[in-house]
C-alpha cells in the first residue's frame, strides 16, 4: 500500500508563533532539527530538510 499523506499531532513546550516562525526560517529550522534545511516561506514555496530526505511544496500558511 502506498502512503499518500501523513498527519501527526504533538505538544511542544513552545509558543505557537515562535515555532511557526522557526519552521519557516531555514537557519532556525536547521538549528532545532539538527539537519540542513531550506525553506521558501510562502505558499507555493519549496522546502527541503535533511538533504532531499524530506521535501515538498508549501500548500497553505
Amino acid at each position: 500500500m502506498a502512503l499518500s499523506s501523513l498527519r501527526f499531532c504533538i505538544k511542544l513546550p513552545v509558543e505557537p508563533a515562535r515555532l511557526y516562525d522557526a519552521w519557516l526560517d531555514s537557519k532556525e529550522h536547521a538549528a532545532f532539527t539538527g539537519g540542513p534545511a531550506e525553506v521558501e516561506p510562502h505558499v507555493g514555496g519549496a522546502y527541503r530538510a535533511w538533504g532531499d530526505y524530506i521535501k515538498g511544496t508549501t500548500l497553505e500558511l
